[in-house]
């Protein structure tokens, strides 16, 4: 399993993972066809433009086939310089560059034949190692 940046060229495969299954995505976003997974996607990255998530997309070693999406939200700076009024959730200086001091991961979904797969638990670790390792 791999994590790839959520970008525009995963919208057909994320339908795709989407249609299976719909069963498990009651308090998860999850796009249902090509059109809602090209604003799933748009939404996601105007949030991370803005500094307040890092979308990725699920990708299955086995195949190459995107099989879900995650990502760290609820981004929180708190490194200075320090700005007043204070901003929570928005980052100092480029939103691109800037690196959270916490994240939550979450609004993960995996499509229903890679559920229960350890697809999730992987994902997890990759992104826990990012936070500790990469960001401190």
């Amino acid at each position: 399993m791999r994590l790839e940046p959520l970008a525009m060229r995963h919208a057909e495969a994320l339908a795709r993972a989407g249609e299976a299954d719909r069963s498990a995505y009651a308090f998860t976003p999850v796009p249902n066809g090509l059109e809602s997974a090209l604003d799933y996607i748009a939404r996601a990255l105007a949030e991370q433009a803005a500094g307040r998530c890092l979308p990725f997309a699920l990708v299955s070693t086995a195949d190459d086939r995107v099989i879900g999406s995650t990502r760290f939200l609820e981004l929180d700076y708190w490194r200075g310089p320090l700005v007043w009024p204070p901003a929570p959730g928005q980052p100092h200086g480029d939103p691109l560059t800037a690196v959270p001091d916490a994240a939550e991961i979450g609004n993960t979904w995996i499509s229903g034949d890679a559920r229960g797969t350890g697809i999730n638990t992987e994902a997890k670790l990759l992104m826990l190692r990012h936070a500790f390792d990469t960001w401190g």
